[in-house]
């Protein structure tokens, strides 16, 4: 899959996961009504980090990339719920 981009982001199609392969672990999630960018924290825990078109393709990157560096650098924690 190519990176992503505005006229992708128009024409996607609902209930598809477009990922960007500008940016590991970044992508947009497609519903009916929505279009949410999200991040990859960790394997199957994704973080909604803002709605398409509210939010620029440009800026859900800058926002996706901040949020991968607090990642590497250990301030976002993993959730673990014990039972």
């Amino acid at each position: 899959m190519p990176n992503l981009t505005d006229t992708m982001l128009r024409s996607a199609e609902p209930g598809k996961v477009l990922w960007d392969n500008a940016l590991k672990g970044f992508g947009v999630r497609v519903g009916k009504t929505r279009k949410t960018f999200i991040v990859l924290i960790e394997s199957g825990r994704r973080k909604s980090i803002g709605h398409y078109p509210d939010m620029t393709l440009a800026e859900a990157r800058r926002e996706a990339k901040r949020t991968l560096a607090e990642k590497t650098l250990g301030q976002v924690r993993p959730v673990h719920t014990a039972f």
